[in-house]
């Protein structure tokens, strides 16, 4: 049996979240950021050796595999003040 591609952090997000979705960025040389988000702005991310595992992860997790932010996924991703929201995950500054 294959070992599966997305990591149990993304598998309990999507089981755990609302209307989640897949945005892949390439990072770089050689690496991939999936960050999946649902419809509240909470966010779970991992990192692949290619676009191809990334989109693979997606499908896995049944999910909306994008590739980049567009503003519909920004404004998602930005609903939810993480700041004034108690347990709630920080971007870096």
């Amino acid at each position: 049996m294959k070992k599966p591609v997305a990591p149990l952090e993304l598998r309990r997000f999507v089981q755990l979240h609302e209307e989640p979705e897949g945005v892949i960025n390439r990072i770089g040389r050689g690496t991939w950021d999936l960050v999946v988000v649902d419809v509240n702005g909470n966010w779970e991310r991992a990192v692949f050796a290619t676009d191809a595992e990334a989109e693979t992860a997606c499908r896995e997790l049944g999910i909306p595999a994008n590739r980049g932010w567009d503003a519909r996924l920004s404004r998602r991703m930005n609903a939810l003040d993480a700041w004034a929201t108690p347990g709630a995950k920080h971007r870096a500054l």
